[in-house]
């Protein structure tokens, strides 16, 4: 239709940006947030898609997944009854899978303090581990 969508995104970004904020303020009463203590040898690392949701798309509930640093992350979940939050270490297991759930989720880009461990992980196709 003659649209650049490169040029759109900083304005769609934005808009989504704020659109999902206001979702989360509007739901504070319902939201359990979770922060994630990693003490593991695997360090969580980020990508280009920083901010990913846990829940495939057909379920209405969300759970939003955002790694802060390589030992903190933090998962807000909605449409639960309580609002807390907490902390809880995670496994060697659970650190492995939200890394790969951040690569699958990745367009170009990963973020991480091991590079060697960030060249394994990238040399995963995606489809083995959706």
């Amino acid at each position: 239709m003659g649209l650049d969508l490169a040029r759109l995104w900083l304005v769609e970004s934005d808009l989504w940006a704020t659109e999902i904020g206001a979702g989360l303020v509007n739901n504070r009463t319902t939201t359990h947030a979770t922060v994630l203590m990693n003490e593991r040898a695997t360090p969580f690392i980020t990508g280009d898609q920083p901010v990913i949701n846990l829940q495939p798309q057909t379920d209405l509930k969300s759970v939003f997944y955002y790694p802060i640093a390589p030992q903190i992350a933090l998962r807000l979940s909605t449409m639960r009854k309580d609002c807390e939050v907490k902390s809880q270490p995670v496994t060697q297991i659970e650190a492995e899978r939200l890394s790969h759930d951040i690569y699958r989720w990745s367009e170009d880009q990963l973020y991480g303090v091991d590079g060697k461990y960030l060249e394994e992980i990238s040399a995963v196709s995606k489809t083995l581990i959706s």
